[in-house]
């Protein structure tokens, strides 16, 4: 089984899944960090057209909304 690991590449259910997620989620970022890298404006978002800006921000409300961490985040507060 572990000698199959190097010899046999096939493309599984699992494998083409796990590509298409890794696509999903990373591809977008990816591209969106080489357009700001490539025009040396950090604010690269900001200067584009309304549509564009808002295509870019539901992207990552969508993710952000859509798949949340796995692990809960407990809030820790002050009261004064």
């Amino acid at each position: 089984m572990f000698g199959q690991l190097f010899h046999s590449f096939t493309m599984t259910d699992l494998s083409l899944y796990s590509l298409g997620m890794l696509v999903f989620f990373a591809l977008p970022i990816l591209v969106l960090e080489l357009i700001i890298e490539r025009s040396g404006d950090m604010l690269y978002v900001l200067s584009r057209h309304w549509l564009t800006q808002g295509l870019i921000y539901s992207y990552f409300i969508f993710m952000l909304i859509i798949f949340p961490p796995l692990t809960p985040q407990v809030f820790i507060y002050f009261q004064f």
